[in-house]
């Protein structure tokens, strides 16, 4: 077989155009903000840290600490230390301690030491020593050495070691932290935001806030109650950050004082970022060349 790599997403168009069927195509390139994209039922393999956005039922194989974000029903198998966000129907075989976030209908079958987070009616497969946490209406079936967390009553679990996760409304701002896998140190906890382009969201503009990255923006409103408004609202991670919303293109760590904090939920409630911002990617990951 000979192998095509590529870098740039004009140089992907052509290659999956012009393909023999004796070549492999190689994605190697792609950034957070510009992801190489495979659409149409095409195949590619991602080497080398790239970053690939998969539609369209189409096909990728993630070596190397790649990042795959895959819609549609798109398919992903996923080595090495290699992280995944899939949606819709999306399908994912993950090895060697890779990461996967399951949205929608997604199936996941994780394998080794892989990490699986299953949300909506994902579908998960586990074995070896995977682990998984299972949310909403998802189900899994796991090994006999699988840890599976289970949120609520809704996951079906079959098989594994289950471990039943308190609501968090029962949780002190500490114990959600702890909860959550979130890092306190010196009584400070990084969590986050998922934004739009200008570095706010709907509510945050409508108040005059910006969460860009240097910033320290605080709420006018502050009521320290637990519930919805009268502060800021920050997430565990990223991924968890979008589900507030869906259409965000930037994500921002953002410094808070846990005993500030008031839970809401699968959120913390603050009434200022006690530390500067800065941007990160989907996978809380620092980018590089950020405040």
């Amino acid at each position: 077989m000979k192998t095509i790599t590529v870098k740039t997403q004009d140089r992907l168009d052509r290659a999956l155009k012009n393909r023999k069927p004796d070549e492999v195509i190689v994605c190697s390139g792609g950034t957070r903000e510009h992801p190489l994209v495979v659409r149409d039922s095409s195949s590619v393999e991602a080497r080398d840290s790239s970053r690939v956005e998969a539609l369209d039922s189409s096909s990728v194989e993630a070596w190397d600490s790649s990042r795959v974000e895959a819609w549609g029903a798109s398919s992903v198998v996923a080595w090495d230390s290699s992280r995944v966000v899939a949606w819709g129907a999306s399908s994912v075989l993950a090895w060697d301690a890779s990461r996967v976030v399951a949205w929608g209908a997604s199936r996941v079958v994780a394998r080794d030491s892989s990490r699986v987070v299953a949300r909506d009616s994902s579908r998960v497969v586990a074995r070896g020593s995977s682990s998984v946490v299972a949310r909403d209406s998802s189900s899994v079936e796991a090994g006999q050495y699988v840890s599976v967390h289970k949120h609520g009553i809704s996951p079906k679990i079959r098989g594994g070691v289950v471990i039943c996760v308190p609501h968090a409304a029962e949780l002190t701002a500490e114990g959600w932290c702890a909860f959550y896998g979130v890092p306190v140190k010196r009584g400070m906890a990084v969590l986050f935001k998922a934004v739009d382009d200008d570095w706010a969201t709907g509510p945050a503009r409508a108040a005059g806030i910006s969460y860009a990255p240097g910033s320290k923006p605080k709420a006018q409103d502050w009521n320290g109650r637990p519930e919805c408004g009268g502060g800021l609202h920050v997430s565990p991670h990223p991924t968890l950050a979008r589900d507030y919303n869906r259409d965000a293109t930037r994500f921002v760590a953002c410094p808070v004082r846990v005993a500030e904090a008031v839970v809401v939920g699968d959120k913390l409630k603050v009434p200022r970022i006690a530390g500067k911002t800065y941007e990160v990617d989907l996978f809380g990951d620092r980018l590089e060349g950020g405040s």
